[in-house]
């Protein structure tokens, strides 16, 4: 069976690397360090992210304590009113990998990564403090990270019960999935949850008229089919398909519900019985969300510092989004200029385009080279996996696989490499084409002119922020600890 190359095409705009994530913002997005529950309040948020200057030599000297903040042996610095400690320093350490961190805990390395730490801590403690406005989206997506995690947190010990009762009847473990399913019945049971059966099987044939997806149409195309809703009429809208002890439920409800799920996740309903499962879902959700605010889950203390750590996360986003993001040079005439002078690394690199296939064996392998090298039959398989969907070109470059890219320059159009064994099978390709290196235009560079500014600018922008905080904070390392972890590892 042949395969085609395992995608790795160099795209005329693609430059990998050029754009990284600073180590401090993979602390706040992971939420490795806890902040204290003096600061569990509403903040602001909204605007991207910069990566800050790369991990530096120590620069923080120990200071006096605050009143009342004496360190002990697992206290390894004071940022403000907030204390870095062993356990989260650890926790840090093993969630980020290098060159987010340095390679192996040393009492010098210990000493540079608690610097990124007291940076994270000296940024969060200031975004608390200031509490920005929440933009739209900050909002929005923070009332739905809440959400899941607490909805998560009260379901867990339901399918962690149903589990327990199969296990003990004999039952294969069922997959979390199942268990979900059989969680949402038997509260719909206990709900006494019952549905107008002729109206479902009526919803049934709306739903079943939706249009199935062509294989062989656009992705555009079949997302909009999949987006295609149930054409319902409007006296049925209003109608009532099921009735519980949590509450009833109205078909335009079903079918709001049914507007908020992802097209491409939503199940294939033709009948009136998965009508009705649908109807369960809402009825379930709609249970859950209301037994967990009952039960005040949120406030779980695991849960409340989780929830913590994201509200932290999103008002550091909105004090850099202020401080970095909002500063940076956005006009035309600041982007021609870094052009001009750095034209030379927008150059694109010459590349090859290549018909390459995967056959199991060296035998089929050795079939397929004398089949590629017959023109006619080349464009053939070309346009069948075109009509499957699917592209055997693939096209390499200097910068992106030199070997090949190489090797087929040497061979010339209409050369045919192979049969070469790799992991992913014996490869065949056929060198179509070459792209010649060429300067890229400016407004073919423009993006990464963009982005190019912004990682440079930014990082200075973002070095100054950290620096102008951290002045702003009172900072007390406990060195003789730090140096004492860092001696003792992992």
């Amino acid at each position: 069976m042949m395969r085609p190359h395992a995608p790795h095409p160099i795209h005329p705009f693609a430059r990998p690397g050029r754009i990284r994530s600073g180590p401090v913002f993979a602390l706040l997005a992971a939420g490795l360090i806890a902040v204290s529950p003096a600061t569990a309040q509403k903040s602001g948020g909204g605007g991207g992210q910069r990566p800050p200057a790369p991990t530096r030599p120590p620069r923080t000297s120990t200071a006096p304590l605050p009143r009342g903040q004496a360190m002990n042996e697992t206290t390894l610095a004071v940022v403000g009113d907030r204390r870095i400690t062993i356990a989260p320093f650890r926790t840090a350490w093993k969630g980020l990998k290098p060159p987010a961190r340095p390679d192996s805990l040393t009492p010098k390395s210990a000493r540079e990564f608690l610097e990124l730490l007291i940076d994270k801590e000296s940024l969060g403690a200031r975004a608390m403090r200031e509490n920005l406005p929440w933009s739209r989206r900050d909002s929005a997506t923070f009332a739905s990270y809440v959400d899941q995690v607490t909805l998560r947190a009260r379901l867990a010990p339901m399918l962690d019960s149903m589990a327990a009762v199969h296990r003990a009847a004999g039952d294969t473990v069922r997959t979390e999935q199942a268990l979900g399913v059989l969680v949402r019945d038997s509260t719909s049971a206990a709900l006494h949850t019952r549905f107008d059966a002729l109206l479902a099987s009526r919803l049934a044939m709306r739903w079943a008229a939706i249009p199935r997806p062509s294989a062989d149409s656009s992705v555009a195309a079949q997302l909009r089919v999949m987006g295609a809703l149930p054409q319902i009429e409007a006296s049925d809208l209003n109608k009532t398909l099921a009735w519980s002890d949590a509450g009833n439920l109205k078909v335009s409800e079903l079918l709001d519900h049914w507007k908020l799920t992802d097209p491409i996740h939503r199940p294939r309903v033709e009948n009136a019985a998965q009508v009705e499962d649908l109807g369960r879902n809402v009825l379930f959700e709609r249970w859950l969300r209301k037994t967990t605010a009952e039960m005040k889950i949120a406030e779980r203390p695991d849960l409340a510092a989780q929830i913590a750590l994201r509200r932290e996360y999103l008002a550091v986003n909105g004090l850099v989004y202020r401080e970095v993001d909002q500063k940076l040079p956005s006009d035309t005439t600041t982007w021609r200029r870094w052009y001009d002078q750095h034209r030379s690394d927008y150059d694109l690199p010459g590349s090859a385009q290549l018909l390459t296939l995967f056959l199991p064996d060296r035998a089929s392998a050795g079939s397929m080279f004398k089949t590629l090298l017959v023109p006619a039959k080349a464009e053939s398989l070309i346009a069948q996996g075109q009509r499957g969907g699917v592209s055997y070109i693939e096209t390499v470059s200097d910068e992106g696989d030199s070997i090949q890219y190489h090797r087929a320059l040497r061979a010339g159009a209409g050369a045919v490499l192979g049969p070469d064994s790799t992991a992913n099978g014996w490869r065949v390709a056929r060198v179509q084409s070459f792209s010649l290196a060429r300067p890229r235009t400016f407004e073919e560079a423009l993006m990464f002119v963009q982005h190019d500014i912004q990682q440079t600018e930014g990082e200075k922008l973002m070095r100054r922020l950290i620096e102008r905080t951290r002045a702003q904070t009172k900072i007390a390392v406990n060195e003789p600890a730090v140096r004492r972890l860092g001696e003792r590892g992992f």
